[in-house]
């Protein structure tokens, strides 16, 4: 799971080809997986098929593409978002679901955040936080002077961890 969300992150945040095998292994590496097995599985041609054919069970019986996201209620009810990455408009989905009465909680401390959820992308921070990128930029900036927050880079681009 880790190298399928790293993959994703690769993809959509750093514009990276993620079909290429050396991008694939280097999120192997990055999420701590046996590379070795790893490559084993992977070109294990039948239970990758096995895994296909099992793909979408379960899942609402409409096209779900990579860039769309589904909310559903679990009651019938379900909400197809097209390319909508930003918070605020799943949000108003998942209001729209529950007839406003779910209860939300939005978190007002970056560095909490930061402990709480591990190596962090500035757009993670901007969209989260609801910040600009100049603003969410200053915020790890001071957390880093602070000595809460530490830059590293992962795959070329910048992440922030406490």
């Amino acid at each position: 799971m880790l190298v399928v969300i790293r993959k994703s992150q690769r993809n959509i945040v750093e514009d990276q080809d993620v079909t290429n095998k050396t991008t694939i292994l280097e999120a192997v590496k990055e999420a701590g997986l046996d590379e070795a097995n790893f490559k084993r599985d992977w070109s294990d041609e039948a239970s990758l098929k096995a895994d296909l054919e099992k793909q979408g069970e379960g899942s609402p019986p409409v096209h779900v593409g990579f860039y769309n996201i589904a909310v559903t209620d679990g009651h019938g009810r379900t909400v197809y978002l097209d390319q909508k990455f930003q918070p605020s408009v799943v949000e108003e989905a998942i209001d729209y679901l529950s007839s406003g009465q779910l209860k939300k909680t939005r978190p007002a401390d970056v560095h909490a955040y930061l402990q709480a959820h591990g190596p962090t992308s500035l757009v993670e921070v901007e969209r989260v936080f609801n910040l600009s990128s100049k603003d969410a930029l200053a915020e790890l900036e001071r957390l880093e002077k602070l000595g809460k927050a530490k830059r590293l880079t992962l795959t070329g681009a910048n992440f922030w961890s406490s």
